[in-house]
């Protein structure tokens, strides 16, 4: 019942594929979240209950590395718990 929520962000359809089959293969973790375009996923993310997010840095809209960038700055500016790795 513990179950790590995974969030998938990935502009290639196959490599996300690949990944979510073997995340949901594993019995404490399942894929919640999945977007092929930086700028989507930077809208949507916040509102989500993921516990760790994959994130390719090639992307459409914004690449992986400011995706992350941003996503660390708007938790930080709302006061929320992050951490990096």
């Amino acid at each position: 019942a513990n179950e790590l929520r995974v969030g998938l962000v990935d502009g290639d359809a196959l490599i996300r594929g690949g990944r979510r089959l073997v995340i949901n293969s594993q019995p404490d973790l399942r894929v919640v979240f999945e977007e092929e375009n930086g700028l989507k996923a930077l809208e949507r993310i916040p509102d989500l209950l993921i516990d760790v997010l994959v994130i390719d840095h090639r992307l459409k809209g914004i690449d992986g590395i400011e995706l992350a960038n941003r996503l660390v700055e708007s938790l930080l500016q709302r006061s929320s718990r992050c951490r990096e790795y």
